[in-house]
């Protein structure tokens, strides 16, 4: 494949900010939390017209945030461990970049689109346990 040659240089200010904590009444039981809030730049993949034809980045290109928290239980004695906990991730900003398929009426022949989306969001939640 031949190179397109160099495209522009990006620069994104990210960062991260964490926080935890845990309370453990006695040997059997602990509550805990944590949460975050960082930023990333978006995925390489993502972040060209089309990486494959095209050096040129997408409009409107900018940091992904992230915000995430969870809780939890744990309970131990020397015959069951339990663990549960809760968690929730809302991505905002996300780029995504991906390959359009279309059929043509007329000839019977496949297009494929290169297309993009920016300002996406998306949400993460559930429970979730294990035993032993």
């Amino acid at each position: 494949m031949n190179s397109l040659g160099k495209s522009d240089q990006r620069t994104f200010l990210t960062y991260t900010l964490k926080a935890g904590v845990s309370y453990r009444p006695n040997n059997r039981h602990n509550f805990y939390g944590n949460g975050g809030y960082f930023t990333r730049p978006p995925f390489f993949r993502n972040s060209f017209d089309d990486a494959r034809y095209s050096n040129q980045y997408l409009d409107g290109l900018t940091e992904e945030n992230v915000i995430s928290a969870e809780v939890g239980y744990s309970y131990r004695t020397s015959v069951i461990k339990v663990n549960l906990n809760a968690y929730y991730t809302l991505w905002q900003n996300r780029t995504l970049a991906f390959d359009l398929v279309t059929q043509d009426q007329l000839d019977n022949g496949t297009n494929i689109l290169p297309t993009s989306l920016t300002g996406l969001e998306s949400t993460h939640k559930g429970l979730e346990t294990d035993f032993t």
